[in-house]
């Protein structure tokens, strides 16, 4: 009984923690364009209880916008000089222990991986990650609301994240309008997609893991369930990369990720889930 009045307090104060104002969300990451994109694929529905989020991630992605011309200025040539080490791929459902193996691997100081800074802010990591890094860390809850697993700017995080602040096609833009049909459909697998998005998702990647290589030469460990969905895709583009596969009792996963995906919608978006369709 005690532990699990301990969990739940915990996870209260976790809640809180993202619904303070200055919390980051997935969007404040986004340069001004893929910001664009997305409110205008969803016809600005904006409710106003969230009105302020949407000011301030206009404002973000302005600044996003400006350091990464700035960062393209001063390590534009040298990132594209870059090779990708064979990376590792961690793939599998959603709640499977994706991301306690990513955190697990990562502890092999022979490979690197995505840090949650690279992922949120993509467009201007290599100038700013070690000065937000140092002073801006109570701007992340200690814990992450789905599981209680503690997280940090500098810690693991998949780089779905990093495509959606960039504006390649993923699933996650849905996130931010949960209400409405999804933005890309076809972008779980890419196969569908059509070929500029598809093209341009791929460009994206690749010049993700070049800034991550340049920053930390080593091969690189990267976790995204969605990942699963794009193998074929993704030994196109490494054909000697290496994917880890996680498996999980089904009902258990079930359950978990229907709260994963609860907490994401009601913590993110920019309208009240009414989870219909």
């Amino acid at each position: 009984m005690t532990v699990k009045a301990s969990a739940a307090a915990t996870v209260h104060t976790a809640h809180q923690d993202l619904t303070k104002p200055w919390m980051p969300k997935l969007w404040h990451g986004m340069d001004f364009f893929a910001w664009w994109r997305l409110l205008r694929k969803n016809h600005f529905a904006v409710e106003w209880r969230r009105a302020h989020t949407a000011v301030a991630v206009t404002g973000f992605s302005v600044a996003n916008t400006s350091l990464r011309w700035l960062q393209e200025l001063c390590y534009g040539r040298r990132v594209r000089a870059t090779e990708i080490q064979d990376p590792i791929f961690i793939i599998g459902h959603y709640r499977t222990g994706t991301t306690l193996l990513h955190e697990l691997i990562a502890l092999d100081e022979r490979l690197t991986f995505p840090t949650t800074y690279e992922c949120f802010s993509p467009n201007h990591f290599l100038l700013t990650e070690a000065f937000v890094s140092r002073f801006f860390g109570f701007l992340l809850p200690a814990k992450r609301l789905q599981d209680n697993m503690h997280q940090g700017w500098g810690r693991p995080q998949e780089d779905e994240s990093a495509l959606l602040n960039r504006g390649a096609a993923t699933p996650y833009a849905r996130c931010a309008f949960p209400n409405h049909a999804p933005p890309y459909p076809g972008a779980e697998d890419l196969r569908t997609l059509p070929r500029e998005q598809r093209e341009q998702w791929m460009q994206v990647l690749e010049q993700f893991l070049r800034q991550v290589t340049y920053l930390r030469p080593r091969p690189i460990v990267v976790k995204s369930p969605l990942h699963t969905c794009r193998v074929p895709t993704l030994l196109e583009m490494f054909p000697r990369a290496r994917f880890l596969y996680t498996v999980r009792e089904p009902q258990a996963v079930f359950s978990s990720t229907c709260k994963l995906w609860r907490v994401i919608y009601e913590n993110q978006g920019f309208q009240k889930p009414n989870y219909v369709g």
